[in-house]
């Protein structure tokens, strides 16, 4: 019944024996946006066309890449607002929606780039199968960014943010984990040392290595020349502040500063030590207004050397 009332309307529009508007529909349309207009999606001929190319017929949600239009909602739509003949040709349409497709291998890249942008030696060890195949995103282009990144890259576990973005605005992201390999050259012992033992340069040189490490654990030759082994070292071992004496950080007669703190009260006196100490010892110091010996503990805040009363 449906195929002959289709033949009809095909063979009276075919004839022009009928005066009104002609909507023919396409199989299917691409479409860039999230509102597809009638223009987009069939060909207008007769009264009232032009200006219905711009009619919304449809809102597609805002990931939804293809849908089929049927015949009775595209007229439903149109016969809202047209009152005039109308011949509707088709039956479907279906709608795909223009995207952009993100693989892996380019996430990876971008992931590189944002690591590289903060230290061109840094190595990031990521699983690639945290990452999907692909991301798709209707629309056009989008932006990729990398969050985590500190603006100083220490070794060590690494978590972040793959964020995609258009005009932006989030459209999605995908959380990363992985871990941060900074390559240098370490101080190792040239030779086996024992406990006890003063370096000089010659008992230490750097090797590379594929990850420094903690920050922290850094040492230079000025570090080591002349400080005391705490424990025996075998040779290519790495020399870190651990294996070290503390270096002394007051000698008798220096000037530094007492710090009393309670009740939210903080005093600071001058005072002058009395004996050579390393940060943590406990040393005599005196009054030089009063000529009062007393002990405080050494602790040493932003470069500059405290006693704690």
């Amino acid at each position: 019944m449906r195929r002959g009332l289709l033949l009809i309307l095909f063979l009276c529009i075919g004839s022009r024996g009928l005066s009104g508007l002609e909507v023919r529909l396409l199989e299917s349309a691409r479409v860039s946006g999230a509102e597809v207009t009638l223009g987009e999606i069939a060909s207008l001929d007769g009264e009232g066309g032009e200006g219905l190319r711009g009619l919304v017929v449809v809102r597609l949600a805002e990931h939804e890449l293809t849908r089929v239009l049927q015949y009775a909602e595209i007229l439903d739509v149109v016969r809202g607002v047209h009152a005039g003949p109308l011949y509707l040709v088709g039956s479907s349409v279906r709608i795909n929606r223009i995207s952009v497709s993100i693989g892996r291998e380019a996430m990876l890249a971008r992931i590189r780039t944002g690591l590289q942008a903060k230290n061109p030696e840094a190595v990031l060890d990521l699983d690639p199968g945290l990452l999907p195949a692909t991301r798709e995103f209707p629309g056009p282009p989008v932006h990729m960014e990398v969050m985590g990144f500190e603006s100083v890259l220490l070794s060590g576990p690494w978590k972040g943010r793959l964020v995609f973005t258009r005009d932006g605005r989030e459209l999605g992201s995908l959380e990363l984990h992985g871990r941060i390999r900074i390559p240098g050259r370490v101080l190792v012992a040239a030779m086996a040392c024992f406990r006890g033992t003063v370096l000089r340069p010659e008992d230490v040189r750097f090797q590379p290595v594929d990850d420094v490490g903690d920050s922290g654990s850094h040492l230079s030759l000025l570090d080591v020349k002349g400080r005391r082994l705490l424990t025996d070292i075998e040779e290519g071992a790495r020399i870190t502040p651990d294996h070290l004496e503390k270096p002394l950080v007051v000698r008798r007669g220096m000037r530094l500063d007492v710090v009393w703190t309670g009740n939210g009260v903080r005093i600071e006196v001058p005072s002058e030590a009395l004996e050579d100490g390393r940060v943590g010892d406990v040393i005599r110091l005196r009054n030089p207004h009063t000529a009062r010996e007393f002990r405080a503990v050494i602790r040493e805040e932003r470069g500059k050397v405290y006693a704690d009363g």
